[in-house]
């Protein structure tokens, strides 16, 4: 029950922050003016955050929207496995990312494909590019996500800093993520560049979707690094229980890993066998 009104709370705020960047969308022109360091000019950007890739083609527009897609996704996949139990800043910033992301798909599927930026930052010599509030909700998402992580991580008893414990076992399905990371992006850019009849060969097109090929490549590693720690690191701690033959030591997993009830079997029966001699 408290999982549901958490989900019903999340869509809820999903839905606020995406009503919100829509009202203020609506009552930019009429907001118009210099105050202080913060100008609100009510723009038309074709591209897509803060004015991004409105200058370039539609396949590489398509790209870096599916980029930016893929970025979050993975983003938040990896640290719903590292942190197994979600911390508040990780539900929160994912909620901030997603009404964002709604706010100007919203804009943009009722706005003529254009979304509308209003909010420019300057000091001194320095200008921002225009934005608007989902932006800034993505920007703080993203934050949130990278802090949780980096900054909170030791508040939960399962997070480890070795994750190489099998070499061997976790780099080769390490590799089968990355392999399949890079297949999907060969896959899903040919057929792209087929549909937009973008021609192979040297061209700032080719060159983005092979870097991004290549970072979705790397993020897909690192997935599968968590996910083979996950599966190895038990597996790990049992081959060392056995082997140091400590059976007076009840066996123990740590907090979050998987195959606890195995731990649980094995507890039972080395008990039992204890019991019988």
């Amino acid at each position: 029950m408290l999982y549901s009104r958490q989900k019903i709370l999340d869509l809820g705020l999903v839905g606020l922050i995406a009503g919100v960047d829509l009202v203020t969308k609506a009552l930019a022109q009429s907001w118009e003016g210099q105050y202080g360091a913060i100008e609100v000019r009510r723009v038309l950007n074709p591209g897509v955050i803060a004015g991004q890739l409105g200058h370039v083609s539609g396949p590489m527009k398509f790209a870096g929207i599916l980029g930016f897609g893929l970025i979050f996704m993975t983003t938040y996949l990896l640290t719903r496995l590292v942190l197994r139990e979600p911390l508040p800043a990780l539900r929160f910033g994912f909620v901030l990312i997603v009404g964002g992301v709604l706010g100007n798909l919203l804009d943009r599927i009722f706005g003529n494909g254009v979304v509308v930026d209003f909010l420019l930052l300057s000091f001194g010599d320095f200008q921002s590019p225009v934005f608007n509030v989902a932006d800034v909700s993505q920007l703080l998402g993203l934050v949130l996500l990278f802090g949780a992580v980096t900054l909170w991580r030791d508040r939960l008893p399962n997070f480890r800093n070795t994750f190489l414990v099998m070499v061997g076992y976790q780099l080769r399905l390490c590799f089968i993520f990355a392999g399949l990371g890079l297949f999907a992006c060969a896959i899903s850019f040919s057929c792209l560049n087929i549909i937009f009849d973008v021609r192979f060969g040297p061209s700032p097109v080719i060159y983005f979707e092979v870097l991004l090929s290549l970072g979705i490549s790397g993020l897909a590693f690192i997935v599968g690094l968590f996910v083979s720690h996950r599966i190895y690191g038990p597996i790990y701690a049992l081959n060392r229980y056995f082997t140091v033959r400590d059976y007076a030591r009840p066996f123990e997993l740590r907090e979050g890993d998987d195959l606890q009830e195995v731990a649980a079997h094995i507890r039972d029966g080395v008990a039992e066998l204890r019991r019988k001699t």
